[in-house]
């Protein structure tokens, strides 16, 4: 009995988790034109911020140059 109540649930999250939207494509990409950019919409947008470091001051001056 407790199951046939589990049962439409269980069903519902299956078909909810399987949605795959056909046709999406991702919203950002690298702009083709210049790397340096990215496409967002068809439109070029740069990115700023963010290392492989925390903090670019740490590093000796012959690496940053």
């Amino acid at each position: 009995m407790k199951w046939r109540s589990l049962l439409p649930w269980l069903i519902l999250f299956v078909m909810i988790c399987s949605v795959n939207p056909v046709g999406a494509e991702p919203v950002l990409q690298p702009w083709t034109k210049n790397p340096w950019y990215w496409s967002d919409h068809g439109e070029p947008v740069l990115l700023l911020g963010g290392s492989d470091d925390d903090s670019l001051f740490q590093w000796p001056e012959k690496d940053l140059l």
